[in-house]
């Protein structure tokens, strides 16, 4: 006679967790099991979201709080909600980039190009082992194919696609890695609240663009960002192809550096 898989039999078919209890909609089996998701996340599998941008930013925002809950065992790490008020920003943001472990890279097609995004991109990509998930709202892949992260493997928000990223991320958790059906319950549990809020975004994005450009007349709808220049281009290249690793080059002049700062913080 068949065992049946303790996980599958484990899950509860009860609704959503609520805020205040986790683990409410789960039996003690799969507590358990969340708990040891969570014990692994103090060792840590550190996932850095990078952003650049208002709704890059927001997008991190949601994705930092929804992909925990979809794969335990991962902490998310994200600037605006990690870095301390009075710590040196810079420093801090260096420290977590060099100790993640991937990183999940929000592209709009206002930041497809920014110079910030390059710049954090490079510091992970230049890591061994590390995983760069480069995560597509209102764009496509070939909307980035001339760019550095063309070289990594790229994730549109649509329903199968975020559901293998959640199956890749849960795979780079080495050890501390789940059952699949257990994911991919999980991700059909939580699926409905990203949806939502990136068609949210997404939605209040495009209106704040036609009434923007309504009142100039021939001004050519923004591809990218707009303050971008060509001094403010990451110059990138592939090296290390032997090992299978990409690094991103980028250099800057002094007045480009001092200005890409600039506006990050007041984005």
């Amino acid at each position: 006679m068949k065992t049946q898989d303790p996980i599958e039999s484990a899950y509860c078919d009860v609704p959503r967790r609520v805020e205040t209890d986790p683990f409410h909609c789960l039996s003690p089996d799969l507590q358990t099991y969340y708990s040891r998701g969570q014990e692994n996340a103090e060792g840590g599998f550190k996932l850095v979201m990078s952003w650049s941008g208002p709704m890059s930013r927001e997008i991190a925002s949601v994705l930092c709080s929804w992909i925990p809950n979809v794969v335990p065992g991962v902490t998310c790490w994200m600037s605006e909600q990690n870095i301390c008020k009075g710590e040196r920003w810079f420093q801090t943001l260096i420290e977590a980039l060099n100790d993640a472990r991937a990183c999940v890279i929000c592209l709009t097609r206002d930041n497809v190009l920014a110079p910030w995004i390059h710049f954090e991109s490079g510091v992970i990509a230049g890591l061994r082992s590390a995983r760069i998930w480069p995560f597509l709202v209102g764009l496509r892949p070939s909307d980035v194919e001339k760019t550095p992260l063309a070289g990594f493997q790229c994730t549109v928000s649509e329903k199968s696609d975020v559901r293998r990223l959640a199956l890749s991320v849960n795979s780079a958790l080495g050890r501390g890695t789940h059952h699949k059906k257990l994911i991919d319950n999980s991700f059909e549990m939580h699926w409905p609240e990203l949806e939502q809020r990136l068609a949210e975004i997404l939605g209040a994005n495009k209106r704040h663009y036609q009434a923007k450009h309504s009142d100039a007349n021939g001004v050519q709808s923004c591809g990218v960002n707009e303050n971008s220049s060509q001094a403010g281009t990451p110059q990138a290249g592939a090296v290390g192809k032997g090992t299978g690793s990409i690094v991103v080059s980028v250099t800057f002049s002094q007045e480009t550096c001092v200005n890409m700062v600039c506006s990050h913080l007041t984005d």
